[in-house]
């Protein structure tokens, strides 16, 4: 009993070094965030980052994106439920993120957008971890387009993931929605073919 409480304890402290860093380094970027912030922020134990992330800030990086890759995943699954046209998809996808951006102030945009901006190319591990994420959201966005008879729906799939990615960053520029709320409009007047 107690190695399983010694067990959950270190899961614990690991799980909230991932999550101080996903955290700062959506909002604040990769550069400008320190590990001693991170452990300021976590509330973890010194020793805790090294024990866990022997290999350092990088080895940190690919956990938060990892962890940020299946939050996204699982939100969005939850959204596309019943979806029986394109246009009920654009609209949860946009609404998904223009309400997480808005409920951050704006702080908030993609959860790897920054981090793939600033890192990708100069590190290739972080290049990496970030394509695999954005890959995992376009094969389930293909799924998804695919099961509604959109005759490509890996094109389709990258044209609705690039316009939201876009409009993020413009609407954390802007600090407004407004351009969010323009993109979404312009996707849902596309024809999609269902052939």
């Amino acid at each position: 009993m107690r190695k399983a409480t010694q067990h959950q304890a270190k899961v614990t402290a690991r799980e909230r070094v991932i999550d101080a860093a996903l955290e700062l380094f959506q909002t604040q970027g990769y550069s400008a965030t320190g590990l001693n912030q991170i452990l300021a922020a976590s509330g973890a134990p010194k020793g805790s980052l090294y024990h866990y992330f022997p290999e350092g800030k990088d080895q940190l990086a690919c956990a938060a994106i990892e962890k940020a890759t299946g939050i996204v995943i699982v939100e969005l699954s939850k959204r596309v439920i019943g979806v029986t046209h394109v246009d009920e998809l654009v609209t949860r996808m946009f609404d998904y993120f223009i309400d997480s951006m808005e409920s951050s102030n704006f702080r908030k945009g993609c959860p790897i957008a920054t981090i793939t901006l600033e890192e990708a190319a100069e590190n290739e591990r972080i290049r990496s971890a970030c394509a695999n994420a954005y890959e995992s959201w376009l094969f389930m966005l293909t799924q998804v387009l695919g099961a509604l008879g959109i005759a490509d729906p890996a094109r389709v799939s990258n044209q609705l993931l690039s316009s939201i990615e876009g409009a993020l960053i413009l609407s954390r520029a802007k600090k407004s929605s407004s351009p969010m709320a323009d993109m979404k409009n312009f996707m849902l007047r596309q024809t999609w073919s269902d052939e």
